[in-house]
């Protein structure tokens, strides 16, 4: 199994209302992937309580089968319109993926 994690951080000139009203944007979006989507196994998506000057603003914990199966979620149109927003909204992510299990 393949785990992808990524972070969000939202565009610092945003105002706390405005970070709050596109995090939920942003997490509705992500969480529609899931009946889009079949190569989803697994989807968790939290908006970050903490406001540390460290910290994103969400974050995204998925699983895929394998990388084959991770690139085809990327590619996905439902996934692109996502892609467009954060690039919109987001000053910065981080990602990571790995594998587990077996």
């Amino acid at each position: 199994m393949l785990k992808h994690i990524v972070f969000f951080k939202l565009k610092e000139e945003y105002t706390e209302n405005q970070k709050q009203a596109t995090a939920i944007a942003l997490k509705n979006m992500l969480l529609n992937l899931t009946q889009h989507i079949s190569e989803i196994r697994y989807f968790e998506v939290g908006i970050d309580i903490n406001r540390t000057e460290r910290a994103f603003d969400l974050s995204l914990i998925s699983d895929f089968e394998n990388l084959d199966t991770l690139a085809s979620y990327q590619t996905h149109s439902e996934h692109v319109k996502v892609i467009k927003f954060v690039k919109e909204h987001c000053q910065q992510t981080a990602v990571v993926d790995y594998n587990y299990g077996k």
